[in-house]
């Protein structure tokens, strides 16, 4: 792929997500263990800011996880994403390290805050995920239904081609039948 070509990496990128779409159904056992995998992908990534800045924001790789998950999953998944952010922010990332205490009143600010801005990502990015799969449904309709007249319209075309055939030959016999009449002395 060159350098500078948005519109191939674009391509690409939905290519690769239309994929990911068709193999998890939202709810199923498979986008419950695609969030878990969101769910420590966000954990490695939000190990690697802490190491690059120690006052970084403990859960911010968990927002876009549970939006994501949320797009692919359904909402189930993503409050399974919410959670295990929370719980691992709260036990790994938050002082005192590995405690569930909080010396801290900006910490449970967070963890509320969190939690709140969570589920509206999850309500939203549910709520699109459904709109989307409504218009695939519709197309799909909208396909069959032109599938379906273009079928009918070839069946009265048919029709109308045998009636004009028929009505030809019994024009051409008449016709016939009158020229030789008429050529007769």
């Amino acid at each position: 792929m060159e350098q500078g070509d948005p519109a191939k990496l674009a391509a690409a990128v939905d290519s690769a997500l239309a994929r990911l779409h068709a193999s998890v159904a939202p709810g199923s056992p498979k986008s419950y263990a695609f969030a878990v995998g969101c769910a420590m992908a966000a954990g490695l990534f939000e190990s690697w800011l802490m190491w690059l800045d120690q006052n970084s924001s403990p859960l911010i790789a968990y927002y876009p996880a549970v939006a994501f998950t949320a797009l692919l999953g359904g909402i189930g998944p993503a409050v399974l994403v919410a959670v295990l952010g929370a719980v691992t922010a709260w036990w790994v990332f938050m002082p005192p390290a590995f405690s569930f205490a909080l010396d801290r009143n900006g910490d449970r600010l967070t963890l509320i805050v969190f939690a709140f801005v969570s589920m509206l990502l999850a309500l939203g990015a549910d709520h699109f995920r459904r709109i989307a799969k409504r218009l695939e449904d519709e197309e799909h309709l909208r396909k069959l239904a032109v599938q379906e007249l273009a079928h009918r319209l070839k069946n009265k075309i048919a029709t109308i081609q045998a009636i004009v055939s028929v009505q030809l030959r019994g024009s051409s016999r008449k016709y016939a039948t009158a020229s030789s009449a008429a050529s007769r002395p």
